[in-house]
Formats: structure tokens, C-alpha cells, sequence
């Protein structure tokens, strides 16, 4: 469930290209935050 939300989001950031590296942090962020 994970990757399903994660995959489309950074897909979407990637896409914007710019925005990239900020929708790579917060996916890193969300995934430390569900790691514990």
C-alpha cells in the first residue's frame, strides 16, 4: 500500500521535474515516519 501511494506521488514530481528533489524528500520523510 505503501509503494502504490509513493509510486503515482513521485512519479508526479518527478514529472515536474523542478519539484523533483522536494517530492523525493517528503516521500523520505512519509517513509521514516512509517518505518518508525
Amino acid at each position: 500500500e505503501c509503494l502504490k501511494f509513493g509510486a503515482p506521488f513521485t512519479y508526479a514530481s518527478l514529472k515536474k521535474g523542478k519539484e523533483s528533489a522536494k517530492g523525493q524528500y517528503d516521500f523520505g520523510k512519509m517513509t521514516k515516519l512509517l518505518e518508525g
